[in-house]
């Protein structure tokens, strides 16, 4: 299984750092990034499918089975996805950047470098959320959960605190091989996981004492199996031999400012993104018809959830070139590539749009059968439709900041977004406004839209020679030769 490779020759007076026909760097990219968005986007689904496979196999669970436990596995998934698994998928994204500019500048040890460095952060961050997730049943309790639910919340969330660190070694190896263009690796060991995942819940749920218990514990055990997995790969592969060199926790250590610098302002990206919709669900829950509004929220962002799978793809592929052509020095490739993801993501939100309203009975008819909920969603659907390009845009954008090493211009822009604009002009159309659950979200669709826009016109500002120039310093080796490190 080959690595798609940043094909650009080194600088020197006598070579460009691009080839003179621009047409042919626009081809060879869209080339490497149909070849790793393709399998980014299977990756995505192999995601998303067991969680409704697990779903069904509760629903199937012994009737009898106490609501108390059905909620606290509920409480229990819902705060360890909000704080341990948010922070930890946040700081990793660090490693995305370090690794995809290492790679472009052909310095393979210096990716061995960062994961060490993630390792010391991840480690440093360890202890207070672990601290966080025991502390988990009186958090419950404090924001008005019956204590005997929180108590079964805070002892599912035992099986969780081991997984942590398997989890985080996961997501470091998983952005150590993506930015070095090995994507396919991660769809099948992800699809080898989640069968273990659904297999292992059904036997723990249906064959032992466990119950819905066996799904907490099911989840930990694949984490466990995805990380040996993916390691297993690496050596395999030859990558562990190309990019390890040996422990050398003295450079690491000097690179966790750094790493840590990037990894806060990734964390800030994901919990505000997190965020936003648990708080649409909260307000929601609030309109005249709370638990209509609920439905046909999430009705539509399920629906918005399967568009948003290319997108997603099409945004880590774009992420994952401009950190090669950074690192490489070169430019000019980046801000291609920077402007075709782009590009790509805006027809594709315009497609995703018209299907989005033209097929949305028929979806509808589907997905929902109480007449007030789908005339909800049917209303949310056409009034979020239009907004799908920007919605696109805005999730390439914070992408390719990342790729750049720019995840706080991209934290800024998140909370910018849902924060500042979005969740109040939502909220003040909805309650005051009167527009239910569509005025709602259409505050958010134009929190969302108007940064994308200045955050467009931020990007034609930008100095991309300044960036490779940052990239090159980003990726200095901090000890004196590879042959050092050994």
């Amino acid at each position: 299984m080959s690595a798609v490779s940043l094909t650009v020759p080194p600088p020197d007076e006598a070579t460009p750092l691009v080839p003179a026909d621009a047409t042919s760097v626009q081809r060879d990219e869209i080339k490497h990034v149909i070849r790793l968005g393709l399998p980014l986007m299977l990756q995505q689904i192999v995601d998303v499918t067991p969680q409704v496979l697990i779903v069904m196999l509760i629903s199937h669970l012994n009737h009898g089975m106490s609501k108390e436990l059905m909620a606290a596995s509920a409480l229990c998934g819902l705060f360890y996805r909000l704080t341990a698994r948010s922070v930890v998928t946040g700081i990793s994204t660090a490693m995305s950047t370090m690794s995809s500019q290492a790679h472009g500048a052909n310095k393979p040890w210096e990716i061995g470098l960062y994961f060490q460095a993630g390792i010391l952060v991840l480690a440093i961050a360890y202890l207070p959320l672990v601290a966080l997730l025991l502390s988990c049943s009186h958090i419950f309790v404090f924001l008005g959960q019956v204590e005997s639910v929180a108590a079964i919340a805070g002892r599912m969330m035992w099986f969780n605190i081991p997984a942590l660190p398997f989890y985080a070694l996961y997501v470091l190896q998983a952005n150590w091989i993506q930015g070095q263009n090995r994507v396919l690796p991660l769809v099948f060991v992800d699809l080898a996981g989640q069968a273990c995942m659904i297999s292992t819940a059904y036997v723990l749920m249906y064959h032992t004492p466990l119950g819905i218990v066996g799904v907490v514990a099911a989840g930990a055990i694949t984490e466990v199996l995805k990380c040996s997995a993916l390691f297993g790969y690496i050596v395999y592969s030859g990558l562990f031999a190309q990019d390890w060199k040996g422990w050398d926790l003295p450079a690491a250590w000097r690179l966790v400012p750094s790493f840590a610098s990037l990894g806060a302002a990734g964390v800030v990206v994901t919990m505000c993104m997190a965020y936003a919709k648990y708080t649409i669900t909260i307000l929601a829950g609030r309109l005249p018809d709370g638990a209509a509004a609920i439905s046909a929220s999430a009705g539509y962002d399920l629906l918005v959830a399967c568009f948003g799978l290319v997108v997603q793809g099409l945004a880590v592929a774009g992420c994952i070139r401009v950190g090669n052509a950074l690192g490489a020095n070169d430019a000019p490739r980046a801000k291609t590539v920077a402007r075709l993801v782009l590009c790509l993501a805006a027809a594709y939100g315009l497609f995703a749009g018209c299907i989005m309203g033209i097929f949305k009975d028929l979806y509808l008819a589907v997905y929902m059968k109480d007449p007030t909920v789908r005339h909800l969603a049917s209303g949310l659907i056409l009034t979020a439709a239009p907004f799908q390009v920007a919605t696109a845009l805005f999730t390439t954008l914070l992408a390719i900041l990342q790729g750049c090493g720019l995840q706080s211009v991209g934290a800024k822009m998140s909370f910018a977004a849902y924060a500042v604009v979005g969740i109040p002009l939502g909220a003040a159309l909805a309650f005051y406004h009167q527009s239910d659950i569509a005025g709602l979200w259409l505050g958010v669709l134009l929190g969302v839209t108007s940064v994308a826009a200045g955050g467009l016109f931020w990007l034609t500002r930008l100095d991309w020679d300044q960036l490779a120039a940052d990239a090159k310093e980003r990726t200095r080796d901090t000890s004196s030769s590879p042959s050092s490190k050994a």
